[in-house]
């Protein structure tokens, strides 16, 4: 199916995440003074995992036994009232449905240097409790909308930094969590329909998003700031629970990490990647810099294999509960799945809002990335290297530039191909040609053998084009067409949704669609045995 145009320009939290505990909440305006005049100040836009959800805990304890709560108590921080201040609750037509959960130690504390540091982040937000009011932003949990409430604060301190994270709740990580939890426990899987239902959701979240980004900077300009006066940085996501090929043994549910593998799979190789995809497309479609999450949290994700819980000494009898440290702990806080009388508040808004979200030392983590990106230039990934983080957790935390994929074997989005164009792989086994006819051919071996092609009728009108829904497409003459029939589309192989994707002509005879994380999405050819290996991933 053809889904879209290409556009060559292009968590979030779950739906269950305030300013800091310690600054105020409701900021007004006040009399305006020119942006460079006044304190220094940071500001956070965006939802749960910018605000801190999940920030009241350090670690993960072993379920079961008779001392769960010295176990609880020893992995907590405080109360709700304490980490989250006044935004721990909000009464929304008589039900308590969570406050915005502003946490004492959120992603925003990491830059130095700076006077004011301004969360108003707020757990469960979508894109339009970011955009202003004026262009369709609404309030949430009793706060207006968040640029607005940055255009208050702009108008006293000098802003130099503007920090967003923003997207999850609209593509509906929440329910997808909810959904995938409750497959779990009746034996069947979520990601078959799950799959469908972000695909569809793509394109119109990547809109929204970059809407909240205009309006940053519409806000921001508006107040006579350029540019160059700020950062404005939007972020994607850090994985939040292991793989197969990475998590622990045990019962899913008493380990607290209640879905299916095959579902997990599909958690951590395409929804995450899609909502990363995403973010970067709205990055890059409105100038903002780009921080790459995804293996922030490397190592230490949700039930990653290794990770240590309290008690430390693995006895689930042990009277004097000991929490693990940060570079031996998982980030990302448990799913309250055992139903035993200490977690009588197992469907507390509360405590399921912090489940699958950063718990302190996923916050330490995520300061330290900000940390880094605030004084460097250009797009960047954090990634954390296990065993290297150190008796504070973060020691591991670095930077690399967040580039394009490159090699004289891949094909980026973006790329339109006219007949002729042929690639090979490193190796030279492999070779994907877009032939005279206007068709597309594999070839493999010495002989270059036939191994797959698309057979269209001719047409030497056609074109290739490598879209930035992750699909390779043939467009008829005139490219992309607003009408009937799939405006113009010959073929497309069918694998739109995936966002920031790319092609690379393998070398063992087969072309593989890859998404950012690096899974394939779509791939054509056979794995036969090559004379000779290319290098890594070829």
């Amino acid at each position: 199916m053809l889904h879209r145009r290409m556009r060559t320009t292009a968590l979030a939290g779950l739906a269950f995440a305030a300013v800091l505990g310690s600054t105020a909440t409701g900021v007004t305006a006040a009399h305006a003074s020119a942006p460079n005049n006044g304190p220094t100040a940071v500001v956070s836009l965006g939802d749960s995992y910018m605000a801190g959800e999940g920030g009241r805990r350090r670690g993960n304890i072993r379920l079961g036994g008779f001392n769960d709560d010295a176990k609880e108590a020893s992995v907590s921080r405080g109360t709700f009232q304490a980490v989250y201040g006044s935004t721990w609750h909000f009464i929304d037509n008589g039900t308590d449905v969570g406050g915005c959960h502003r946490s004492d130690v959120p992603e925003i504390n990491g830059i130095p240097g700076i006077d004011v540091a301004l969360n108003l982040a707020c757990s469960g937000a979508l894109t339009n409790h970011v955009w202003n009011v004026l262009d369709g932003g609404s309030a949430f949990k009793g706060e207006q909308p968040q640029a607005d409430q940055l255009k208050a604060v702009a108008q006293t301190k000098r802003v130099k930094a503007v920090v967003l994270s923003v997207g999850g709740n609209d593509m509906g990580f929440g329910p997808i969590i909810q959904a995938c939890t409750q497959a779990f426990v009746n034996g069947t899987q979520c990601k078959d329909a799950q799959e469908a239902a972000t695909v569809s959701k793509v394109w119109e979240v990547e809109q929204h998003v970059i809407k909240a980004l205009h309006d940053i900077k519409t806000t921001m300009s508006g107040l006579g700031y350029v540019p160059s006066d700020y950062q404005l940085i939007v972020q994607s996501y850090p994985t939040p629970i292991a793989d197969t090929d990475h998590d622990m043994d045990g019962d899913r549910w008493l380990l607290g990490c209640p879905i299916q593998p095959q579902d997990t799979d599909w958690v951590v190789r395409r929804l995450m990647p899609r909502l990363e995809g995403m973010v970067q497309h709205a990055a890059a479609a409105e100038g903002a810099r780009f921080l790459n999450l995804r293996e922030a949290f490397k190592g230490h994700e949700l039930c990653a294999a290794g990770r240590g819980r309290s008690p430390m000494s693995g006895n689930p009898y042990d009277l004097n509960p000991q929490p693990p440290a940060a570079a031996q702990a998982e980030w990302v806080n448990q799913f309250p799945a055992w139903m035993g009388p200490l977690w009588q508040y197992n469907h507390e808004v509360n405590r399921l809002n912090e489940s699958f979200h950063p718990n302190s030392f996923g916050q330490k983590a995520l300061q330290k990335c900000l940390e880094l990106m605030y004084g460097q230039a250009g797009d960047q990934a954090c990634v954390n290297t296990p065993g290297a983080e150190g008796p504070e957790g973060t020691a591991g935390i670095s930077l690399r530039p967040s580039a394009t994929p490159s090699g004289p074997d891949i094909i980026n989005e973006g790329a339109w191909m006219p007949k002729g164009f042929c690639k090979d792989s490193v190796n030279g086994y492999t070779h994907f040609c877009f032939e005279a006819d206007g068709n597309l051919r594999l070839y493999a071996g010495p002989n270059r053998e036939l191994v797959w092609g698309t057979e269209l009728p001719a047409n030497v009108g056609n074109e290739l084009h490598m879209q930035s829904d992750g699909q390779l497409v043939i467009y008829g003459p005139g490219r992309w067409l607003p009408g009937p029939p799939d405006h113009n589309a010959k073929w497309a192989s069918g694998n739109w949704g995936n966002p920031a994707s790319f092609l690379q002509v393998g070398g063992r005879g087969a072309i593989t669609i890859f998404n950012p994380a690096g899974f394939g999405t779509w791939s054509q050819g056979h794995l036969a045995v090559p004379p000779r290996e290319g290098p890594p991933g070829s």
